[in-house]
């Protein structure tokens, strides 16, 4: 009898020994970053640290009330920047042409990575956010918002981008100077 409990004990160790080893990330459900995602910093003292996603290409029409022109297939960028307050606010083209003042920025809570961004809210878009360390967000760009100094962009266009906060970036003295993000551009979400 205690040969057989030696025994069946040893089977036990043998098979838990076995699930633990054959464990790994896509076994316990773990997202991965997708592949072509961007890490950067940005800074919330400094007005051109800012990081640049794009968001695919589009086309537009600009009329300076002389002459129109069509524009087909333009890079269409935001700048995500932080503020003093350390709060997430946009810039149009890449940061070039001033703050985005539209709701283009939603927090979709904590995340452990931007596979865990999946789906768009309906509610909850602001021109700024809070930086919170572990916590996912979406960028929304819509053609119909953005009609500005004579451009008029096709008003069905949609874009998104997702990113996340890995950490705060602190100066040698503590203070908050900015955050550390992982973001993908170009992101298509699901429906």
């Amino acid at each position: 009898m205690k040969r057989m409990n030696l025994f069946m004990t040893a089977m036990m160790v043998v098979v838990l020994l076995t699930g633990f080893v054959s464990c790994n990330k896509e076994h316990l459900g773990k997202k991965e970053d997708p592949a072509g995602a961007i890490e950067a910093f940005v800074r919330n003292d400094d007005r051109w640290s800012f990081a640049t996603i794009s968001l695919g290409q589009y086309d537009y029409t600009y009329n300076d009330g002389y002459s129109t022109t069509s524009f087909e297939g333009k890079d269409l960028e935001v700048g995500l920047d932080i503020d003093g307050s350390n709060n997430f606010f946009l810039r149009y083209d890449g940061g070039s042409s001033g703050e985005m003042k539209e709701k283009f920025l939603v927090n979709v809570g904590k995340v452990d990575g931007l596979g865990y961004i999946e789906t768009v809210p309906t509610s909850g878009w602001t021109a700024r956010l809070a930086v919170q360390p572990g916590c996912g967000y979406i960028i929304r760009y819509r053609g119909s918002e953005n009609q500005r100094w004579g451009y008029t962009i096709d008003p069905t266009l949609e874009r998104y981008a997702r990113f996340y906060v890995i950490e705060w970036m602190t100066s040698t003295t503590g203070g908050i100077i900015g955050a550390k993000v992982r973001f993908q551009p170009e992101w298509t979400p699901s429906k």
